[in-house]
């Protein structure tokens, strides 16, 4: 019996060589023909073995797919429309807490992502108005927690506001921001993303706030002056034609800062009232001509 071994394949009995029935090159040939036939049954079943790896589903592939089809859906252009504030005015008052909070409310259907950064106000209403971002801790003066929300659909999340020094002599003023956070545009057609952000206006007042309005006239010309220590708005503004009684004109609302000054031309001659309100109290006050 003639045994033949390849690599990786047990030993194969093939017949013995029969003399008889043909002669040696015969045999040779037979035998060489056995080889061949072998070797060949080998790498059919490699690739049959290659073909089936490769028919198989690439996950990674699949995974790219999925995601592709994901990026491709439509995304809705109102979904961070649908973000309000509970209120846009934060007064830190003396003896009152040193923290407030403010509800976040998401009206949209879709999960909302916000992001909230807080800056100081210094000379706040003038021409030397500058909006500083304190980054370092230790000098930070208003922190606002948490500073990233994600909100779903038709609820809402607090956030809240820590005064984290005393009362200075005068007011100091921040504006904090609440601002969508998306990411890129997904349609498959062009659109345009609506973002709405909103800026609350906090007030953390000195340990005893005067608002103290002074003006002064010139013709139509009057000019207001916030001679105190806080910041006061005059609101309900109205004048009326001194030849006409009838004829009343409503006034611009301004908010002045302690140190402000508002210049502006009356529509008569005459008197001029507002209501002032500096946070804790609201009185109307009358201007004539003379500024008294």
């Amino acid at each position: 019996m003639n045994k033949f071994k390849f690599h990786g394949i047990k030993e194969m009995d093939f017949p013995p060589i029969n003399d008889k029935r043909c002669d040696n090159k015969m045999c040779q040939y037979t035998s060489a023909c056995n080889v061949i036939v072998l070797f060949l049954t080998l790498i059919l079943i490699s690739g049959f073995a290659q073909t089936d790896e490769a028919n198989r589903p690439d996950e990674k592939a699949t995974d790219i797919i999925h995601q592709v089809s994901k990026e491709n859906q439509p995304t809705n252009l109102n979904q961070h429309s649908g973000m309000n504030l509970s209120r846009m005015i934060v007064d830190f008052k003396p003896d009152e807490a040193y923290h407030q909070d403010l509800q976040v409310f998401n009206q949209g259907k879709n999960n909302l992502y916000v992001n909230v950064d807080v800056v100081e106000v210094q000379n706040p209403g003038s021409e030397q108005e500058k909006r500083v971002a304190t980054k370092d801790l230790k000098t930070l003066t208003l922190v606002a927690t948490p500073k990233k929300l994600i909100i779903p659909g038709s609820s809402q999340k607090n956030v809240r506001l820590v005064n984290l020094v005393e009362a200075g002599k005068t007011d100091r003023i921040y504006r904090v921001s609440f601002s969508p956070a998306v990411g890129k545009l997904k349609a498959k057609t062009s659109g345009i993303k609506i973002l709405i952000a909103y800026q609350a206006l906090v007030i953390v007042r000195p340990n005893q706030p005067v608002a103290d309005v002074v003006a002064e006239r010139k013709g139509k010309r009057i000019i207001f002056r916030n001679t105190g220590n806080t910041n006061v708005i005059l609101q309900n503004g109205m004048q009326c034609d001194p030849k006409d009684k009838s004829q009343c004109k409503q006034l611009e609302t301004r908010r002045l800062y302690a140190g402000n000054v508002w210049e502006f031309t009356l529509p008569f001659s005459g008197p001029v009232t507002f209501e002032l309100d500096d946070g804790m109290k609201v009185k109307t006050k009358t201007f004539n001509e003379d500024g008294i």
